[in-house]
């Protein structure tokens, strides 16, 4: 996966969580608006965060 395969005239959204999240309640209605942003003429929808493995899995 490049940047220029992700963004090159594509609509993103980007948005990041907490490092040590405690459970998806974090995603902050991004779930809920991806339906929204596909209407938009959104291409993808990306969360980025930055943690271990154990701690993304759960």
């Amino acid at each position: 996966m490049t940047t220029a395969s992700s963004f090159n005239n594509k609509k993103v959204v980007v948005f990041s969580l907490l490092g040590a999240f405690p459970s998806t309640s974090y995603l902050l209605g991004y779930e809920e608006l991806y339906k929204t942003f596909k209407a938009q003429g959104v291409d993808t929808v990306i969360c980025v965060s930055v943690n271990d493995a154990f701690v993304m899995l759960q």
